[in-house]
């Protein structure tokens, strides 16, 4: 991989206005040229209907620009033609003159890989990974020529890769993120909101449930093995890679070939891990949420609801008094906590412990026998446990029951009359995407309110 020299292509200014005190006004800018110039033949606009419009744009937000260079500026044209000045001292466009004396203003080839880039952000796009890899399978399979094959089978890879560390990576940002929800309400807005449409998209959820890489991983590894035992076809693919990259000689392709093919199936080999780790943090995300969100909801005097007060009390405490949790503490709370020094000998000390003489007489065993109402009591006791425990199988017998004859359930119209019913409606939408799951969830925008509870409603398919 080629290191990141990216001074060596944009100008070192580049990003100047993106980090000035007027980045806000530069950005929106550079918008209005991007929006302007996607209708042309090229990434060019002429500067007199460029200047229109930037003036038309200052004077509906009337904008106070800093001039940095004590410029006089006396109305809105003089500002557009300074605000392009700028743009085109940082980097971003350039004038071009045509043969009837026109200046025409071009965005440079660099600028618009950025802007683009910026674009995706903003939109938050998320990759097609089902697309990409029947496109890989059918690419390997066609009759194009190797070095064009194996290029854009290289890129989709290499999107489909990068797609997916960038999926891996968004779930740890929205675990952080849940610990910062201060109620219940907060903590499901975030999971079925944010973070249902944002992290776990549809498009990975497809490449789960139709397992489209189990189907077509075996067909494109052993197609690309093929390629690598075929001489023919190294030698067509280093041609083009020799020529398109300007290798000192053919040799040079084809080992640039082999690498790639070897980088590629080594990628697809790799992606079962991938996936594992993500559906690993989504599934503590999933725990995490609603942990947090049964702490939030208990209210009770039990060890967790005392242990909740406490940590309610220290924390308004601290906030309300700006204390620091490093250097500063509550004189009123130092007494709930009582620590003791520890000490013992483990297997790996090098003391040798003097036990003394000791003489062993053997005693009797006694063992303690449960009564048959004791019994009974600790075998109610695991029962009511397990009933508290929901697994793909009891949610599903829970949302059969719940539909009956019926096709379709709102979740609004479910009873809920304890904190137990409210959870036991998050595990129904938690599991609406599970592969397992015998029902399908359809997701509602309006806010529903039952006997106190707030959450968005949905709609409950029977399958």
């Amino acid at each position: 991989m080629k290191e990141i020299n990216i001074f060596e292509i944009v100008p070192e200014n580049f990003f100047v206005p993106l980090s000035s005190q007027g980045k806000t006004l530069y950005i929106k800018i550079i918008s209005l040229i991007y929006k302007l110039v996607q209708n042309g033949l090229s990434y060019g606009i002429d500067k007199d209907i460029l200047v229109d419009e930037i003036e038309e744009y200052l004077v509906l937000i009337n904008y106070d620009i800093e001039n940095e260079e004590d410029e006089q500026l006396n109305n809105n044209r003089e500002k557009a033609n300074y605000l392009i000045r700028k743009l085109i001292n940082y980097g971003w466009i350039y004038p071009e003159q045509t043969n009837d004396y026109k200046q025409i203003i071009n965005f440079h080839d660099y600028a618009i890989v950025i802007l683009e880039a910026f674009l995706k952000i903003v939109n938050k796009e998320s990759l097609e990974y089902q697309g990409n890899i029947i496109s890989i399978y059918s690419m390997l399979y066609s009759n194009e020529k190797a070095g064009v094959v194996i290029k854009q089978v290289f890129e989709n890879t290499k999107g489909i890769i990068s797609g997916l560390k960038n999926l891996n990576s968004n779930i740890k940002k929205y675990m952080d993120r849940l610990t910062k929800q201060k109620t219940p309400e907060e903590i499901m807005q975030e999971f079925f909101g944010n973070y249902t449409k944002e992290v776990i998209d549809k498009a990975y959820h497809r490449l789960k449930t139709s397992e489209n890489v189990s189907k077509y991983r075996p067909k494109i590894i052993e197609k690309l093995n093929e390629s690598l035992n075929s001489s023919e076809f190294l030698s067509e693919a280093g041609e083009f890679y020799r020529e398109d990259e300007e290798l000192g000689s053919l040799d040079e392709g084809i080992e640039k070939v082999k690498d790639i093919v070897h980088n590629i199936i080594n990628a697809f080999n790799e992606l079962d891990d991938i996936m594992h780790d993500i559906d690993s943090k989504n599934a503590k995300y999933i725990r995490a949420a609603v942990t947090r969100a049964k702490f939030l909801l208990n209210n009770s005097k039990d060890m967790t609801g005392t242990v909740k007060g406490i940590l309610e009390y220290i924390s308004n405490e601290y906030k309300e008094l700006e204390l620091s949790l490093s250097s500063d503490y509550l004189e009123e709370v130092t007494d709930l906590f009582t620590l003791y020094s520890y000490g013992y000998i483990d297997e790996t000390s090098l003391y040798i412990a003097n036990e003394g003489k000791k003489s062993f007489k053997p005693g009797k065993i006694l063992s303690d026998t449960l009564s048959k109402e004791e019994r009974q009591r600790k075998i109610d006791e695991f029962k009511k446990k397990q009933e508290k425990q929901y697994s793909p199988k009891k949610v599903n017998e829970i949302v059969d029951e719940l539909l009956g004859d019926k096709k379709m359930v709102l979740a609004s119209e479910i009873e809920i009359n304890s904190v137990d019913d409210f959870i036991k409606i998050i595990y129904i939408r938690l599991y609406g995407n599970h592969v397992l799951a015998k029902y399908s969830i359809n997701r509602k925008d309006i806010i529903a309110s039952n006997n106190g509870f707030t959450f968005k409603n949905f709609e409950i398919w029977r399958k």
